[in-house]
């Protein structure tokens, strides 16, 4: 997910005109450099002198190529350190659920009112985590008399059960012999071994009726991941789907497993925002009259991205004073 980061950085770094990004307005003559670890902005703090820049760049012979590679790097490097990360995520989107990779149906609108109450925020604040499962048949007893598939998940280690507003699990069903009726799954938490982990017992946290002969259902585990989030005696934990009308062998799973089809946890924060008045602002910034050169920004707005980390899991996360909003001259 770092082409995300890396197609942000390459609009951001654009000379010669002005750039709308998210909503934001990014002037050409908005200059940066690297700076070293003794340097690394505070928050809300911008020391950035264009006229001393380019003065300092045509002194040592900097070419135009050279500067923007230079404005790129710094803005690569100002996204790691407000994401917390010394380097960028290696993992592609290959392998992800068909809705983790049609993203635009998942990611919440930006109401930019709304996300500029995070301006103090220097790193990065979760919006959003997709958290694909383990495969972890330690935590899942196969024990059962009904077709099932048992989901291992490790839960984000920055977002704690106060942060939780809503949470769903998606899976895809599968086609089953018994599809002309109405099928019923039971999903229940996977939990409470003895010491062995050997003896298992399951919590019910929904019980789903579809007449879809395949497809994508939802259901609500807020109450269980705010639980997990809470009672961490393990990183990793489970739910159970089971399909007790379906008519296949009780060792298959109604769940279907393969790359793009596999399920996934979403977890929504109460940080973001799914306003709907985003649209209507790009229409105003749209009408506005023809920009005029910027000497130094004077207002910013945050920026909301996505990538993915080792841990299987899909972060949103808003990062803050990243998109110049307005600027001025003296």
């Amino acid at each position: 997910m770092y082409f995300v980061i890396l197609k942000l950085c390459i609009v951001l770094a654009l000379t010669g005109s002005v750039k709308n990004v998210s909503g934001g307005i990014f002037p050409s003559s908005f200059y940066f450099r690297t700076v070293s670890e003794t340097e690394i902005p505070q928050e809300n703090s911008v020391d950035v002198d264009d006229a001393e820049i380019e003065d300092e760049t045509e002194s040592v012979g900097v070419s135009e190529q050279e500067f923007t590679a230079l404005r790129i790097e710094y803005i690569k490097n100002q996204i790691l350190k407000k994401l917390r990360l010394k380097e960028k995520p290696q993992i592609t989107m290959a392998d992800l659920p068909i809705p983790v990779k049609e993203y635009e149906n998942l990611l919440p609108d930006q109401d930019m009112n709304q996300l500029s109450r995070y301006d103090d925020d220097f790193y990065g604040k979760t919006t959003q985590a997709i958290v694909l499962p383990y495969e972890d048949e330690a935590r899942c007893l196969r024990k059962v008399h009904y077709p099932s598939a048992c989901l291992p998940f490790q839960m984000p280690n920055d977002i704690h059960s106060t942060d939780v507003s809503t949470a769903q699990l998606w899976f895809h069903k599968k086609p089953d012999i018994m599809d002309s009726h109405n099928q019923t799954f039971i999903i229940s938490e996977v939990a409470h071994w003895d010491t062995n982990k050997s003896f298992q017992k399951t919590n019910p946290i929904a019980i789903q009726d579809t007449n879809s002969r395949e497809g994508w259902l939802k259901v609500d585990v807020t109450y269980v991941v705010k639980n997990w989030l809470n009672y961490q005696n393990s990183p990793i934990h489970a739910i159970n789907v089971l399909c007790k009308t379906c008519g296949a062998d009780k060792s298959q799973s109604p769940v279907s497993f393969s790359a793009d089809l596999k399920p996934f946890l979403i977890i929504y924060t109460h940080s973001q925002q799914r306003g709907s008045k985003v649209m209507g602002k790009n229409n105003q910034r749209g009408s506005r009259p023809e920009l005029t050169p910027c000497c130094a920004a004077t207002q910013f707005q945050p920026l909301q991205l996505v990538y993915m980390d080792g841990n299987k899991t899909l972060t949103t996360k808003r990062l803050s004073n990243m998109i110049v909003e307005t600027c001025g001259c003296m």
